[in-house]
């Protein structure tokens, strides 16, 4: 596994509980400390790997899709010749490529597709930071 290494002020340090954990380097070693406990600019730190990511901001979101220039594809389960998954709606999305990068099924009666669309992009940003 892979940890990302954030400097302050930059990264998600301002974002969390002032009591969760975040591991701190100091002379060549992770110190474990609170959030809240305070990071002066420059101070190198980690997210503890129990640590939750906050939430992103939409605007990431969407500055990721443009940046990528990602392409949807919203398919239906009951369109004649469509391409669902094991009898459900399916998302794709593809690079500027044309290049599957993910897909993902769904229920439309049960899922929101906003919310649908949000972590599948939301997953190929993990994976790029992992």
């Amino acid at each position: 596994m892979k940890i990302k290494i954030h400097t302050y002020p930059d990264g998600p340090a301002d974002n969390l509980d002032p009591y969760d954990e975040i591991l701190r380097i100091s002379e060549g070693r992770f110190v474990v400390q609170q959030a809240g406990e305070g990071l002066v600019e420059g101070d190198q730190y980690a997210l503890s790997p129990q640590q939750q990511l906050p939430a992103r901001k939409a605007e990431d979101v969407l500055d990721f899709i443009a940046s990528r220039r990602l392409r949807f594809t919203w398919v239906d389960a009951l369109a004649p010749g469509s391409a669902g998954v094991l009898g459900e709606d399916s998302l794709i999305i593809c690079d500027h490529k044309l290049d599957d990068i993910h897909k993902s099924s769904f229920d439309p009666a049960v899922d929101k597709r906003s919310v649908v669309l949000r972590d599948a992009v939301e997953f190929i940003m993990d994976q790029e930071e992992l």
